[in-house]
């Protein structure tokens, strides 16, 4: 279920949009000015703001400005009567994801939200980010702090697994299989243990770790 936050001064617009816009995969939320928005950002999570641009008690460019510093990853789509060539540009500036102008098409406007979700789940998909880690699974980079982490082949693909299935018991066996399966290379248990040891003194801080040690049965990454 995706949330989506509008942000329309137009009581019946607004309630009509929510109404187009609601079923079994989008749940949408109005409100209708710029303090009910940035209210509701820093109270809900979302996954999408539909935003006009003129709201009774602000601006919707600069909503959107303060949007970004509190979400800086939400998509944002503008939906407003603004369509000056100069306006459309300031959107698309300050990082829209679409800028439609009024009047529009209702299912339209639905399958571009649905493109623009779609889009931002491969990008969230492809990259890993938790407390003081970043692993950009695309590229297969690491960052602990925004600094580089040089892990081996079988290092990374090590973390790789432990991200999979984060929060669960992963046993030696499991591990061992999975490296043979992506590259052709077997190791035994105690090759695995250090090469485990050695990934976790390159990625972690001392007193705030990621990876549990199960004792008879296998390792665990904890993801709070």
């Amino acid at each position: 279920m995706h949330n989506i936050l509008i942000v329309e001064d137009d009581e019946v617009l607004n309630n009509g949009i929510q109404y187009c816009l609601n079923d079994e995969k989008l749940h949408t939320h109005g409100v209708y000015s710029f303090q009910q928005a940035e209210a509701s950002i820093n109270k809900s999570n979302y996954d999408l703001v539909i935003l006009d641009v003129n709201l009774p008690d602000g601006n919707g460019f600069l909503l959107c400005e303060t949007i970004r510093k509190i979400v800086p990853d939400i998509p944002i789509v503008f939906l407003t009567a603004r369509d000056l060539e100069k306006d459309v540009i300031k959107g698309f500036d300050l990082g829209a994801d679409d800028y439609i102008s009024k009047p529009f098409n209702i299912k339209i406007l639905k399958k571009k939200i649905i493109a623009i979700l779609k889009r931002y789940k491969k990008i969230q998909d492809d990259f890993y980010e938790a407390k003081y880690l970043k692993v950009d699974l695309n590229k297969r980079e690491v960052y602990k702090n925004n600094s580089t982490v040089n892990l081996t082949l079988t290092e990374y693909r090590i973390l790789e697994l432990f991200i999979q299935e984060k929060n669960k018991v992963i046993t030696k066996e499991v591990f061992i299989d999975f490296l043979y399966n992506q590259d052709g290379a077997f190791i035994d248990e105690h090759a695995l243990s250090v090469y485990i040891s050695r990934m976790r003194g390159k990625i972690e801080e001392q007193d705030n770790q990621f990876i549990k040690t199960i004792y008879g049965m296998g390792y665990m990454w904890i993801e709070e």
